[in-house]
């Protein structure tokens, strides 16, 4: 049914609660793996930049764990595995070329996230994703 899963998250309470669900179908899954996503929308800082001798993917992936440690501890506290990778860019359209690259059967994401002006002009991300997706999307309230 569901092998491949990946988790969309940016750190907003939703998020919190599209966490707790994916750990709890991964660990009634047998054979299910899971990834959490996360994007960030900006580059970063020159002065970061130089000082990690311009390796973006380090730096997101260290912004990210700063930004995302309780999501990654109630993993680690319910003893599921899962692989923790960054993009950079427009949230729902990475996500989507993520989950259709790697070929992920399912994607978890949060109703809502941190950006409550973007979503009244633009849409939100969660409805962008299950819009655009090629295969199942679980948006948690």
């Amino acid at each position: 049914m569901f092998n491949k899963i990946m988790l969309a998250i940016d750190g907003s309470e939703h998020a919190q609660r599209a966490a707790d669900k994916a750990i709890d179908l991964v660990k009634e899954l047998s054979n299910a793996s899971v990834t959490i996503l996360h994007v960030v929308s900006k580059a970063p800082s020159r002065a970061k930049l130089l000082q990690s001798n311009f390796d973006v993917k380090s730096i997101l992936k260290e912004e990210a764990h700063h930004i995302l440690h309780s999501v990654e501890e109630k993993f680690k506290g319910k003893g599921v595995d899962y692989q923790f990778e960054v993009a950079l860019g427009d949230a729902s359209h990475e996500i989507v070329e993520y989950a259709e690259k790697k070929n992920y059967d399912l994607i978890i994401i949060g109703s809502r996230g941190l950006n409550a002006l973007g979503e009244m002009l633009l849409g939100s991300v969660s409805h962008q994703v299950a819009h655009d997706a090629h295969c199942p999307v679980m948006i948690v309230k």
